[in-house]
């Protein structure tokens, strides 16, 4: 599967498990379709070490040197783990900061 279907089936994942009311899920689905964004921009820039979980990608990408600091903190957020009450410590959107990061740090817009 190419990164696109991939980003583009987790995203539609997501979507419906929000509307299922399965934010948890929804999340899990964000953090997916971000490791394919990433492992896209890792596969562009050269790193084709590329076998990898949508963790190890997010973990890999925040330590690159020369990353905007806004694509390191969507990759923060996408880390983050949940409090004891299933919701996580900031008030965030995984799903519409994992969009935004597929149209600018590959600027790929949904078409």
């Amino acid at each position: 599967m190419n990164w696109k279907t991939e980003y583009e089936d987790e995203i539609a994942r997501g979507l419906m498990a929000r509307s299922d009311g399965n934010e948890a899920m929804a999340r899990v689905c964000a953090r997916r379709a971000a490791g394919a964004i990433i492992g896209e921009f890792l596969r562009r820039k050269g790193i084709d070490d590329l076998n990898k979980s949508a963790y190890k990608l997010l973990v890999f990408f925040e330590s690159l040197p020369g990353v905007e600091s806004r694509y390191k903190e969507i990759a923060s957020h996408c880390l983050l783990k949940v409090r004891p009450d299933r919701n996580l410590p900031i008030k965030v959107d995984l799903l519409a900061e994992v969009i935004w990061l597929k149209k600018n740090l590959l600027l790929e817009s949904d078409k």
